[in-house]
């Protein structure tokens, strides 16, 4: 509700600086009233429904699977490789990797691949409870389960698509990754990734 309240405000302090001294402005529901001296004028207005990023990923879902039909790469990507003696020292890296991120400076593909990089490293735990727990100790509270799923969805996704990929892709990005609804992640762009795979090697 505070937010609700620091939102309305702004407009409203807006409204107010255009406004003459004699005026009032009345605001309704669908319906805006100005008055000033003996004289009213109303009109109607409409208010758009904001949209969610989730609803508008729904809306979008079709540019999204296109985005991983994008045929083989026209130059062979090296096979990645995470730094570091143990599994906690490379955990410890691309925790470290995730936060330095900076958008000004890495690609969407670079953001993607320190993304899946830490989601391989989970996946060798099979996605446990301690190692959860490891991965959350890096980051402030709430900020680790986010980032434990969104490597988890960058894993599975490029896992099944293929590592190159995360390097062709146009429009999807991390922040897309994270926000979808669970049901168009796993039953749509995961299938999709799956099954382009499955037709390229099936025709070399």
């Amino acid at each position: 509700m505070e937010k609700r309240l620091d939102d309305i405000r702004t407009y409203v302090q807006r409204l107010a600086a255009v406004l003459e001294p004699e005026e009032t402005l009345l605001l309704d529901q669908n319906q805006v009233t100005l008055r000033a001296a003996d004289q009213e004028v109303s009109e109607d207005i409409f208010i758009p429904e904001r949209k969610t990023l989730a609803e508008r990923i729904r809306e979008s879902m079709f540019i999204y699977l296109q985005d991983l039909n994008r045929g083989n790469p026209k130059e062979l990507i090296l096979p990645l490789e995470i730094p570091g003696e143990d599994w906690k020292e490379k955990l410890t890296h691309y925790c470290q990797e995730i936060i330095d991120l900076n958008p000004r400076l890495k690609t969407n593909g670079q953001f993607l691949e320190a993304y899946y990089q830490l989601g391989s490293l989970m996946d060798e735990k099979e996605w446990s409870e301690a190692a959860k727990k490891k991965l959350r100790l890096h980051f402030s509270t709430g900020k680790g389960k986010i980032v434990t799923k969104m490597s988890k969805r960058a894993y599975q996704l490029f896992n099944a698509r293929g590592e190159w990929y995360m390097y062709m892709l146009e429009h999807i990005n991390i922040s897309i990754l994270e926000k979808m609804y669970e049901e168009y992640f796993t039953y749509l762009l995961l299938t999709e990734a799956q099954n382009r795979r499955s037709d390229e090697m099936s025709f070399p």
